[in-house]
């Protein structure tokens, strides 16, 4: 009795990543889903500035015209939509932010502080899910960095590249069914994501290979079930 009982439990445990994968990515399959950048959880300080302007332009050339902040935006949700519609295996991706009447409706129905997707704006009703970029802070930290050169010590401190992001799954058929996953990412000591789904102009771009880590790291958690790299 008690190794049937030992067998049922490893049977289980053995189910449980499959379940957990069913639940975060294979949800998305066929489905139309809205993707919206809220521009005021993306911050980022000077150290940004040059980077940023540098992966815009990489993508367009005629991207560089004094709005920093919302070309970036525009350029990184692009690249994240078409990206990420093969790897959901979605029947749909729209960018809400380049999509006037979806833009409106969800700044309508977004509430940031709550956390949570209002109902009754019948323009959302074509979707099944939204998915919000609800928190990206990029920030850098100091690395002393201590090498010889002509016989001289030399100490430079090299700035290494930080995230704290987080991306929230709203269901629009069960508005109470969310899921949230988080990403902390340290560009130094942090592990390279299992697979690289997302190109950000990787090969391109110091920055653009930064983001590809960050994003292929969130679809890592979708496909594990897991929620968070956070507070590891």
């Amino acid at each position: 009795m008690n190794k049937i009982l030992r067998l049922c439990c490893l049977i289980a445990l053995s189910i449980l990543p499959f379940s957990a994968v069913k639940s975060q990515a294979n949800l998305l399959s066929g489905k139309k889903i809205g993707v919206y950048i809220s521009s005021k959880a993306v911050t980022y300080g000077q150290p940004y500035y040059l980077p940023i302007a540098q992966f815009v332009t990489q993508e367009d050339d005629a991207a560089w015209n004094g709005k920093l902040k919302s070309e970036f935006l525009i350029s990184l949700g692009w690249m994240f939509c078409q990206q990420l519609q093969p790897l959901a295996e979605a029947d749909s991706i729209y960018f809400m932010n380049a999509d006037l009447p979806l833009g409106r409706a969800i700044q309508e129905a977004y509430d940031p502080i709550l956390g949570s997707i209002s109902k009754g704006n019948t323009v959302l009703d074509e979707l099944d899910f939204v998915l919000v970029l609800d928190e990206f802070t990029l920030e850098t930290r100091n690395h002393r960095s201590v090498y010889i050169r002509s016989n001289r010590m030399i100490t430079e401190d090299i700035p290494i590249k930080t995230v704290a992001s987080r991306m929230s799954l709203f269901d629009l058929k069960s508005p109470d069914f969310v899921i949230r996953t988080s990403v902390c990412l340290d560009d130094q000591t942090s592990p390279a994501p299992q697979g690289w789904h997302f190109d950000m102009l990787r090969s391109s771009s110091p920055l653009g290979k930064f983001l590809s880590k960050v994003f292929s790291t969130w679809w890592d958690l979708m496909l594990s079930g897991e929620r968070s790299t956070c507070g590891e």
